[in-house]
């Protein structure tokens, strides 16, 4: 093998970072650091856009869900019309609508809940200077006493990779 190809085969992973610095969102922050992995193996991305894979299917499965919900319904209230009982097809709407909202928000909560894990987990292994615990612990504190904050984090995470990418490309 020649110096040259020994040179790429000898390297597994790059891992060079870029500081980001939470304190370019709020003064008071200044010092919470971030080192952020700009050079990501083909699996670390693949990981990010599992994610949004993720959401396509965890939202056709509740459209799945919903319209199995609203067929039964129909079908309930078809059976009711044909009996004359229309009193009762005015309670069971009023019913089902009650029982669809309670659905919808059970839906979207458990979703987002599994959407934040995935991305934290993705985040944290993308900050290479803080380990999971601690940066569970810095999203919880700003998702309680400054969310906007938590925001701007994960979106400058994200950017920061983005932009170097973009950056290196034009060298």
């Amino acid at each position: 093998m020649s110096d040259k190809l020994q040179r790429i085969t000898g390297v597994d992973t790059v891992q060079e970072t870029v500081a980001v610095d939470l304190g370019d969102y709020h003064e008071s922050y200044r010092g919470a650091t971030f080192a952020v992995w700009v050079t990501p193996t083909k699996a670390h991305k693949k990981r990010w856009h599992d994610i949004d894979d993720w959401v396509a299917q965890a939202s056709e499965e509740t459209k799945a869900a919903l319209a199995k919900l609203d067929r039964q319904h129909q079908a309930q209230v078809a059976e009711l019309r044909r009996e004359g009982q229309t009193a009762r097809v005015l309670e069971l709407e009023k019913q089902y609508q009650i029982e669809r909202g309670a659905f919808d928000e059970r839906a979207a909560a458990k979703m987002q809940e599994t959407l934040d894990e995935k991305v934290l987990l993705w985040l944290a292994d993308t900050v290479l200077d803080w380990s999971l615990d601690e940066f569970r612990t810095a999203r919880d504190h700003l998702i309680e006493h400054n969310p906007d904050a938590w925001e701007w984090l994960w979106n400058r995470i994200t950017s920061t990779i983005g932009e170097y990418k973009k950056q290196q490309l034009k060298n």
